[in-house]
């Protein structure tokens, strides 16, 4: 975890030394307050994470009192259990994300399971608990609208996009999600990966078009004939993204996919033990 940032007054953004995969962008995670102190996720499980934790709060004389996870995946969750262990926090997370997080073995450290929208008081101010699923069934943000400033986790990043498909994604729902998200009118964005975002109101613009325009190729390219996902995933990125993405390329891809299906507009049939995508609705371009 090199040295923590601090972009705003009260929030401290800090990442972990164990690399990312390759092509996968590192993660971030954040802590507020001053003397009881609120986390927002903990990166991958690492010991380097704890210990670097225990040396910040020592030198502030600080108690790490709570700790809220966006979502399940184990780069924004990998360490739960290693914190709960050393620090004892109350731990938060969305009652959606049960199953996901018990298939990584740490639902145990789960305190509360949230419903709702509620409030997570913390001493950078109240934290606005918003449900935000797509990249994964129970996926959360946090508004402090103190400062005008949302923690989103996954739903946006920093530079580039998400991976939203099967199994744990939904994009038909990332889509109303980020509808959510943009009428907040927040005016920084603390991402889960990538820089913080200062033009909140552009680059979420940005994302919905990329969607948009995402969709749209799909819906072109199966104009020319059927196609399976992996073949639209090698016509759509062959050569523009690091090797080591193209599976989650795909899953992407697969989330269009199932959201086009369902909206009638594709379907889906297996010809010789291949699940293809047939265009059901004549394109008006």
């Amino acid at each position: 975890m090199s040295g923590p940032e601090q972009p705003a007054p009260g929030i401290l953004r800090l990442t972990c030394e164990t690399p990312p995969p390759p092509g996968w962008p590192r993660p971030f995670f954040y802590l507020l307050g001053r003397e009881k102190l609120l986390l927002i996720d903990t990166g991958y499980r690492e010991e380097q994470t704890v210990s670097r934790l225990q040396s910040l709060l020592m030198r502030n004389s600080a108690r790490l009192e709570k700790l809220v996870i966006t979502h399940g995946h184990v780069d924004h969750a990998g360490a739960m259990a290693e914190i709960k262990d050393r620090f004892a926090p109350r731990i938060f997370a969305h009652e959606m994300e049960k199953d996901l997080l018990e298939a990584r073995g740490l639902a145990l450290a789960v305190d509360e399971w949230l419903t709702g929208e509620p409030v997570i008081e913390s001493e950078a101010g109240p934290l606005k608990v918003l449900s935000t699923p797509g990249h994964s069934p129970g996926h959360i943000c946090l508004w402090l609208e103190q400062q005008r400033a949302l923690f989103t986790g996954d739903l946006v990043v920093g530079e580039g996009t998400s991976f939203v498909g099967p199994p744990d994604g939904d994009m038909s729902s990332y889509m109303r999600s980020l509808q959510k998200i943009k009428q907040l009118e927040a005016e920084l964005i603390f991402p889960g990966h990538g820089p913080v975002i200062r033009e909140p109101k552009r680059h979420l613009a940005s994302l919905v078009e990329h969607r948009l325009l995402r969709e749209t190729q799909i819906l072109l390219l199966l104009k020319q004939g059927p196609a399976t996902s992996r073949e639209l995933e090698t016509r759509i990125y062959a050569g523009l993204i690091h090797p080591g993405l193209y599976g989650v390329a795909e899953m992407t891809v697969m989330g269009h996919l199932v959201k086009l299906e369902k909206e009638g507009k594709v379907v889906s049939e297996t010809v010789g033990g291949e699940k293809k995508y047939r265009l059901l609705v004549p394109l008006p371009f």
